[in-house]
């Protein structure tokens, strides 16, 4: 958030890891609540 690290996660598991695929945001159920993404960017590592 605002350019700091706030989750990283290392799935080493190869039966349900995947190499590609779709990227998803989820929000868990509750009491109400409003959830706003912006600016959101997705960076390739090696």
């Amino acid at each position: 958030i605002n350019g700091e690290l706030m989750c990283e996660v290392e799935d080493n598991d190869a039966k349900y890891s995947r190499k590609s695929g779709i990227i998803a945001l989820q929000m868990h159920p509750g009491p109400p609540m409003k959830i706003q993404f912006r600016n959101l960017r997705i960076k390739m590592l090696d």
